[in-house]
Parts: structure tokens; C-alpha cells; sequence
């Protein structure tokens, strides 16, 4: 239980894994340890989006629940991102321009902070080439988040590719790595289950 720090409304954390919860009443971030980042919620768009916050999913025979969503703004468009919970973890549900897939949290990694589109980099023995760069220029959120990145209004999202694997690096203003290894999956293994 937590009050939010710009309005006073009163909040509960529902899953023990969260970090920040984006207080329902006027979006300012909340924390249980009040390390919030500070936040100046967006706006978020007129576009069409699931309505599957707090909602149970199937994904890959795995059963969770949809606990929060991020949603990315870059220049050439946006990607959301929600958090699904099972059995005491987490990974992202992720939704770009129609394609959906999943981000699994790997960790901390360090490459050259000079990352290019055409370069290549070895990461677990598997060799990766950089596919592209972008820049995310700010982000809305809802609902409770696991951790993540506290410097999501401005990072740079490295897009690595190999024959089998996708692997992306969001690297922030200051050169700090997080890598994940991510999965495509088909929006019928979502929507199957949304009645």
C-alpha cells in the first residue's frame, strides 16, 4: 500500500515482483521505495491498442497475467510493451506497427557505446549482426511494472540479428547496456484467448 506523492490517492501493489506503479489517478510514478524516476506522464494516442491490462493470457503454453504496459515513442512510430507475469517472473509482450513478439529481461551487458547499424557482436557464442539503431524520444505508462530501465524517455534501441535469433540492447544517454533476447509470436496466440 503506497499514496501517490502528487495527488494523495491511495494505491495497491497487487504483485510482489513490482517496482513502479503509475498512479491511476493523475499517471505520476510510485514506488515502494520512493525511488521513482521522476515523470511527466504523455498523452497517448487516439490509436487502437488491446485492452489487456490485469487480463489472464496463454502465451506459448505459459498462463499469466497482463500487470502494466509501456508504451515507446520513437520517430518512426511507437512499440508497446506489457508486462506478463507467471510464476514469480516476467517478460514483455511487445506490439510494433501490427507485429507482436516477446522480450525476455537477460542483463546487463557491455559493448562498444558506438553500436552501428552493419556492425557485428558475439554475444552467449552466438554471433549477431546490428540490423538498426532507434532513438525512443519519450514514453507513456499504466498500471504495475516489474524493473526496468529508469531511463526510458531517452535511450537508444540496438536491433541485433542472427539466422534464429532476434536480440535488442536498449543503451541509455550515458552508455549503460540492457540486452534482451526476443521471440516473434503470431497475434492469433493472443487474440485466441481475448473473448
Amino acid at each position: 500500500m503506497a499514496h501517490c506523492s502528487n495527488c494523495s490517492n491511495q494505491l495497491l501493489f497487487k504483485y510482489s515482483f513490482t517496482s513502479i506503479k503509475a498512479c491511476n489517478q493523475c499517471g505520476h510514478l510510485v514506488s515502494i521505495t520512493n525511488n521513482a524516476p521522476q515523470y511527466k506522464p504523455l498523452p497517448i494516442p487516439d490509436e487502437y491498442c488491446l485492452d489487456i491490462l490485469d487480463k489472464k493470457l496463454k502465451i506459448n503454453n505459459i498462463v499469466g497475467v497482463v500487470t502494466g504496459r509501456l508504451r515507446y515513442f520513437y520517430n518512426e512510430g511507437y512499440m508497446n510493451k506489457w508486462a506478463f507475469y507467471f510464476n514469480n517472473k516476467y517478460f514483455w509482450l511487445c506490439e510494433s506497427v501490427g507485429h507482436y513478439f516477446v522480450l525476455m529481461p537477460s542483463q546487463a551487458v557491455t559493448f562498444s557505446k558506438d553500436l552501428e547499424a552493419g556492425d557485428y557482436l558475439v554475444y552467449e557464442d552466438i554471433n549477431y549482426s546490428i540490423d538498426a539503431t532507434h532513438s525512443c524520444i519519450g514514453y507513456s505508462l499504466e498500471g504495475e511494472l516489474p524493473n526496468f530501465d529508469h531511463y526510458l524517455s531517452a535511450f537508444l534501441s540496438i536491433e541485433c540479428s542472427n539466422q534464429k535469433q532476434v536480440f535488442i540492447i536498449h543503451q541509455n544517454t550515458n552508455g549503460v547496456q540492457v540486452a534482451f533476447t526476443s521471440m516473434a509470436i503470431n497475434f492469433s496466440e493472443i487474440s485466441g484467448i481475448l473473448k
